[in-house]
């Protein structure tokens, strides 16, 4: 009898197995977004309510962010053990109850800490770790363009949540906008990951690998994180993600400082959506034909654009715009291209504990700027000082991906294979 050569899958094949998926993760990675995507319309109704500070407010990003990190060695395990299907369906219905935290917060500065705290614990597993994971499983040839769509799923959020909280805060308050989120986890997000979300079963080579993949993750994830070429990767997206947190979540005061009504700074927050959603699905097709750092050399262009455009060209509509939407897009393309390489230069086996690492790493730093910028606001009464700095640390970033690319030239191959 003679033995069956496993063919090589398609393009065509990949979507027709993976498609749901996809679709899937997407809003399952909106989710993620909501916290963020946000923050800048409750911000100042919540320090005039109960008088806490922009830094008290601003610093639940950075708490959800670092628990994030902390927790993402233990997520990228759960993954391993019990499969990114059962992660990301626990992790969805635990994120609801973390919302509702939220909207019980109030008086005491504590309460919203400590509602942050509770959201970040539940939450911990409901980032891009587990949605990317189950997508990368199932593409190869169209894998840039997979985990751009999914990825874009944070695009959506952006997109759709400023004008959507700003009116439910106007007619009910903010604490409706929380209650919404629990409501959407449960309502929407968990029905499709539940019917949808792939299970383990349709993975290529599932019972092999999961009798393999702890030991084969551990091993691979060391030898990754002790490299230089992880290093340089996760310096490159600590600059970046520094960049993104502090414009994005300051974006709406920011322009509201500008002279821009809150109404039409929340539209031009809004196309920031469109912008991430634009970078990564765009991105997504070049990372499948050209090199992932001339996508990551066009994403740090669209960052430095951003900070120039909010320096010197604040207080119309037009810059506005210009400002949300090259921020979008430079934050949608990086993070597609950082999950490719992730997947190439890494061994696959130890994805999830490296991609998740950066994605803490990334959380961290996202989640930290803003706090910083709120309290450069607060210390200096504007925040002109930071668009500088922002086109500084670019500058730096570039430096470490340069170097990153060196040290894949002179060594090919994925580490920890």
């Amino acid at each position: 009898m003679h033995s069956m050569r496993e063919t090589p899958p398609t393009s065509r094949s990949e979507w027709a197995r993976g498609w749901k998926t996809v679709v899937s993760g997407t809003l399952g990675a909106s989710m993620s977004s909501l916290p963020p995507s946000a923050l800048g319309i409750v911000l100042a109704p919540l320090t005039l309510s109960f008088d806490w500070s922009r830094t008290t407010v601003a610093a639940s990003v950075t708490i959800i962010t670092a628990l994030a990190l902390l927790l993402a060695p233990l997520a990228g395990r759960m993954i391993v053990r019990w499969g990114a299907r059962s992660v990301a369906l626990a992790s969805v219905t635990l994120s609801a109850f973390g919302f509702f935290g939220f909207a019980l917060a109030g008086g005491d500065a504590w309460t919203w800490i400590a509602a942050s705290v509770v959201f970040g614990v539940l939450s911990a597993a409901a980032g891009p770790i587990v949605w990317t994971t189950g997508v990368a499983s199932l593409f190869d040839r169209q894998r840039g363009l997979a985990l751009s769509i999914v990825l874009s799923g944070s695009g959506l959020s952006f997109m759709a949540v400023p004008m959507v909280a700003l009116s439910i805060m106007e007619a009910w308050g903010w604490r409706a906008v929380y209650c919404l989120f629990a409501a959407l986890s449960l309502f929407i997000y968990l029905p499709v990951a539940w019917a949808w979300f792939a299970r383990d079963d349709c993975f290529p080579a599932a019972a092999t690998r999961k009798a393999a993949a702890p030991t084969a993750a551990k091993q691979g994830a060391g030898q990754s994180m002790r490299s230089a070429r992880f290093c340089l990767l996760a310096l490159f997206t600590i600059l970046m993600a520094a960049v993104e947190g502090a414009f994005m979540i300051h974006l709406f005061p920011i322009l509201q400082e500008g002279g821009i009504e809150p109404r039409t700074a929340a539209l031009a927050v809004s196309t920031l959506g469109v912008g991430v959603i634009v970078g990564r699905l765009l991105g997504g097709l070049l990372l499948d034909r050209i090199a992932p750092s001339i996508v990551l050399g066009g994403m740090v262009a669209s960052l430095a654009l951003a900070s120039v455009a909010a320096w010197l060209g604040q207080g119309s509509f037009i810059s506005a715009i210009v400002i949300a939407v090259a921020l979008g897009f430079g934050l949608g393309g990086t993070t597609s291209a950082i999950a490719l390489l992730a997947s190439r230069h890494f061994a696959m086996s130890a994805y999830a504990s490296i991609f998740g690492t950066l994605v803490g790493i990334s959380g961290l730093c996202f989640g930290l700027a803003p706090t910083i910028a709120a309290q450069v606001r607060e210390l200096t009464g504007s925040y002109t000082v930071l668009f500088p700095a922002a086109l500084g640390m670019l500058a730096v970033a570039v430096v470490f991906l340069v170097a990153f690319n060196r040290n894949v030239r002179k060594n090919p191959q994925p580490l920890g294979a």
